[in-house]
């Protein structure tokens, strides 16, 4: 017996059962022969019709997830201030005595 709990049904054609594991590459290979759809910023795999997009993103059950990992972490007081990354150059970290180093940042 098939346990239904680890297949999905492809959001772009509802007789494809995908198992959970195999999904994602599914999802590539089926989006090529379909109308684009809008792809969840929280899962993947999630992917609706635009109109529907607002619908789901209110209700995404890993956004849910991702705003109490958030609540949970800033309770601890481990989450840091937003700042835009230091962009290093890789001459900045490579030796240059180092007879194999090759700089492509110049």
């Amino acid at each position: 017996m098939i346990n239904n709990e680890n297949y999905a049904t492809c959001p772009y054609d509802a007789s494809h059962r995908v198992a959970r594991s195999r999904l994602q590459h599914h999802l590539i290979k089926c989006q090529k022969n379909y109308p684009p759809l809008e792809i969840c910023p929280f899962n993947a795999t999630h992917r609706y019709p635009a109109h529907l997009m607002k619908d789901h993103y209110k209700t995404c059950p890993n956004k849910i997830e991702k705003e109490q990992t958030l609540v949970l972490t800033s309770n601890n007081g481990t989450i840091g201030a937003k700042r835009t990354p230091i962009q290093l150059m890789q001459k900045d970290y490579l030796p240059e005595q180092d007879p194999e180093n090759e700089c492509w940042d110049d």
